[in-house]
C-alpha cells in the first residue's frame, strides 16, 4: 500500500554510508523527503543539436520497444 509519511523523513547520519564522501551520500544524510532537484549540468536536447539528431534517431526504437513493453 501506498503510505503518504514514508515520502519525508528527519535528516539524520548513516554511520554505513559515512565511508563515502561528497556528492549524494552527503545530500542523503542531509535529506528530508522526496523532492525535485535542479541538475546543474542538465543539458536540453533542444539546446544541442547532437542530441537533438541522437534523440531523434533513437525514438522510433524506443517508441516501438515501448509498445511491446510487459505491463503488469
Amino acid at each position: 500500500p501506498f503510505i503518504q509519511k514514508a515520502l519525508e523523513w528527519k535528516p539524520k547520519p548513516q554511520p554505513e554510508i559515512n565511508q563515502w564522501e561528497g556528492g549524494w551520500h552527503d545530500y542523503t544524510q542531509s535529506s528530508q523527503g522526496f523532492k525535485e532537484r535542479e541538475k546543474k549540468d542538465y543539458a536540453k536536447i533542444e539546446d544541442n543539436e547532437h542530441l537533438k539528431e541522437a534523440y531523434n534517431f533513437c525514438l522510433p526504437y524506443y517508441q516501438k520497444l515501448y509498445e511491446q513493453r510487459l505491463c503488469i
